[in-house]
């Protein structure tokens, strides 16, 4: 984290080629990193690391085309490019600033959820609601149909279980279907309503997510 603040950070760096002697010089260029899935960060609360990103999507594919770079890159083409990046270049200028710059927290959000399969499932298939809590059990079955349906990494229990305590959804045990199981706490399922999910664990339409004791 600290050398990647430091490379973002200011532009005069100490640079060495292998087999060489280090130099003082001057780095302005942009970097632009690509990969399927971006790599787990343990510091996300650091907003300065969040907010040296731009985190795009690109969720198109298409078949291999040998053609397409003698096709697309003519002389026509790459003048009308170079002609948008002039464009585009005036008006940063003018603004003081980038065109395009994210608040950290939808970048930092964008970033989670592609990273972290558990994190992007909570956030299509579950609300925070403290008082209520999902049993175990049934969370992570959900959670695995959910990743193969997506065709994402399934993380084991032990982990998914340690995930959602730093997010605050502690284990502990109750009573929902009148025997003891582990649950997890503050969440409910998305597609159970309030009213459902607080059906009293004595009647046999008991929900899966529960606020009894």
């Amino acid at each position: 984290m600290g050398k990647f603040k430091a490379v973002t950070g200011k532009i005069d760096h100490r640079m060495e080629r292998k087999g060489k002697d280090a130099y003082d010089g001057v780095i302005t260029a942009t970097h632009i990193f690509t990969c399927n899935e971006p790599p787990r960060i343990k510091e996300i609360a650091d907003d300065a690391f969040w907010r040296r990103w731009e985190y795009l999507d690109f969720p198109n594919s298409f078949a291999l085309d040998p053609t397409w770079t003698a096709r697309t890159f003519t002389p026509t083409f790459l003048s009308g490019y170079l002609n948008l990046v002039v464009q585009a270049m005036i008006k940063i200028i003018k603004k003081g600033g980038l065109l395009v710059d994210s608040p950290p927290e939808v970048v930092k959000d964008k970033w989670v959820r592609a990273a972290e399969p558990l994190a992007d499932f909570m956030a299509d298939e579950t609300i925070q609601d403290q008082g209520f809590y999902i049993c175990q059990d049934v969370f992570y079955q959900r959670f695995v149909a959910w990743c193969k349906k997506k065709e994402r990494g399934v993380e084991t229990k032990t982990r998914v279980t340690r995930l959602l305590g730093t997010m605050g959804h502690h284990s502990t045990q109750k009573r929902p279907h009148g025997k003891q199981e582990w649950v997890y706490t503050g969440m409910r399922w998305m597609d159970e309503s309030r009213a459902r999910c607080g059906v009293p664990p004595d009647r046999p339409e008991t929900p899966l997510t529960s606020n009894s004791p």
